[in-house]
């Protein structure tokens, strides 16, 4: 599903460059927001393909947490032997 959200972000930042360039001789406000919805669509691939690449840690952390080995590697709750 990520990678079909990264392809669709490619294609809306065609149609917002396609747009910019056939009005880049008028006025900054006729494009001002087709230029910020391309710089975010940047920015929302890059976070995808990051989670793409890192999304096997974030499966290890969540195990670790349902077999609480989170808590046992704190030794907060063991008893001490006086």
């Amino acid at each position: 599903m990520a990678v079909a959200l990264i392809v669709n972000g490619f294609i809306g930042f065609i149609a917002d460059y396609n747009f910019i360039r056939n009005n880049i001789n008028k006025s900054i406000n006729v494009y001002a927001d087709s230029l910020l919805i391309s710089v975010q669509i940047i920015i929302s691939n890059i976070k995808l393909i990051h989670l793409i690449f890192k999304q096997h840690e974030f499966y290890k952390v969540i195990k670790m947490a349902e077999n609480s080995e989170i808590l046992s590697n704190l030794r907060e709750f063991e008893l001490s032997k006086c």
